[in-house]
């Protein structure tokens, strides 16, 4: 099976690469081709921009017709589940009623007593905005967007979703007239919450870390 290189741009993600691109997901990915990428991104779903994966040539073979006779097919567009948990300063917000909009028609739900939502999205989708109405509130959730862990912008995604990138999060120790470097502002927040030792650096332990309270 030749193939050919495909630049990674934000949004792509192999589950949609193979649906968009019309080739079996596990069977590429695991091919010789894709061996340098597979040694650096353990999750083919969470790629990074700039990332280079190599696709087939040539895409799965089609149906076959019949000339002058009525030909009837049926398309399934697979689907993917995202999993979210919602928590502010008083812990998860259990019991919260909450509505999905961006999927046709507009879905309603409720979190459960740990705070959790699962959406069941098309992998053709590309954002759906998660509402509780009685908070006033809006979560834009897109689909193929968190970048993989190993990078900064994944890092930075993450402690954004745990709440630890921002404003709110600063003491005023955590930061001199010299210093911008809010990465490095949210790593140290992070890592006092979690009784780490206080660097601002994101070591191994710290990615870990990171990664169990992010559940991805």
């Amino acid at each position: 099976m030749g193939t050919q290189p495909y630049i990674i741009r934000q949004g792509d993600f192999w589950t949609g690469l193979a649906h968009r691109h019309g080739f079996e997901a596990e069977e590429v990915w695991s091919g010789d081709a894709n061996r340098e990428i597979r040694g650096r991104r353990a999750n083919p779903d969470q790629l990074h921009p700039g990332d280079i994966v190599y696709l087939p040539t040539e895409p799965l073979a089609g149906q076959s017709v019949r000339a002058r006779q009525k030909n009837a097919f049926r398309a399934r567009v697979p689907a993917t589940s995202v999993h979210i948990v919602l928590h502010d300063t008083d812990g998860p917000l259990a019991n919260e009623p909450y509505r999905l909009e961006g999927l046709g028609e507009v879905r309603e739900g409720t979190t459960d007593t740990d705070g959790n939502v699962t959406i069941e999205m098309p992998i053709t989708a590309t954002e759906v905005s998660l509402v509780l109405w009685r908070r006033h509130t809006v979560y834009p959730i897109r689909l193929g967007h968190l970048d993989p862990i190993e990078e900064v912008s994944g890092v930075r995604q993450r402690l954004e979703h745990l709440g630890f990138h921002g404003f709110r999060t600063v003491r005023t120790s955590d930061i001199n007239a010299d210093e911008q470097d809010w990465d490095a502002v949210a790593v140290r927040a992070f890592q006092r919450a979690h009784r780490l030792p206080i660097t601002g650096v994101v070591d191994t332990a710290t990615r870990d870390a990171i990664r169990t309270a992010h559940r991805t």
